[in-house]
Parts: C-alpha cells; sequence; structure tokens
C-alpha cells in the first residue's frame, strides 16, 4: 500500500503521538536492545571474556523485560487511564506482546 499521509512541515512526533510518544521512544529501546541480544557482536563488546554467561545474560534481559511490565501494572492508574512512567508503559506493552504470542 502506497503512502498517503506523513507529518505536515508544522508537526513533529511529539506533536502527533502526544503523551503516548515517550512510552513508544521507550518500548523501542528496549526492543532493540532484545533483538541484539541474539547477536554475538553486542557481548564480544560489552562481555568480552565472558562467554560462557551469554545464554545467561540473554535469559535474564528478556525475563528482567516481562517482570517489569508486571511489575509496571503498580503504575498505572485506573480512574484516569494513565501511566506513571513511560518505562513501565513500553515494559507492559512488551510483556502483552509475549503473553499473547505462540510459542
Amino acid at each position: 500500500e502506497k503512502v498517503v499521509t506523513w507529518y505536515m512541515s508544522s508537526e513533529t512526533y511529539h506533536s502527533k503521538f502526544k503523551k503516548m510518544h515517550s512510552a513508544y521512544e521507550e518500548c523501542r529501546a528496549d526492543t532493540t536492545a532484545l533483538y541484539l541480544s541474539h547477536f554475538k557482536e553486542p557481548y564480544e563488546i560489552m562481555f568480552s571474556g565472558r562467554e560462557d554467561e551469554w545464554d545467561d545474560i540473554q535469559y535474564v534481559m528478556w525475563y528482567e523485560v516481562a517482570r517489569r511490565g508486571l511489575y509496571g501494572l503498580s503504575f498505572y492508574d485506573v480512574e484516569t487511564e494513565t501511566w506513571g512512567q513511560a518505562h513501565v508503559n513500553g515494559n507492559y506493552v512488551i510483556m502483552r506482546v509475549l503473553y499473547e504470542v505462540d510459542g
């Protein structure tokens, strides 16, 4: 499908996504880190000499994002339907995707 809409010259990412822009950014940052955790290059840079721990580090990364998603529920205000922090909102979204995906 062809692109039929775009930002106007007076619009920005922030102006279009309002309060959600920070959560989108946090979600993007965390999913990028999770994606990169499947390649050896980041480990070679950050954990050189600890090759026997790389699988554990990757496991803990995924586990921690899911845990923060659950923890983030304590920052959700049911009355105003808002999140207290962008980080936890992003982690909650990732946790929900992990919960809903098959396999």
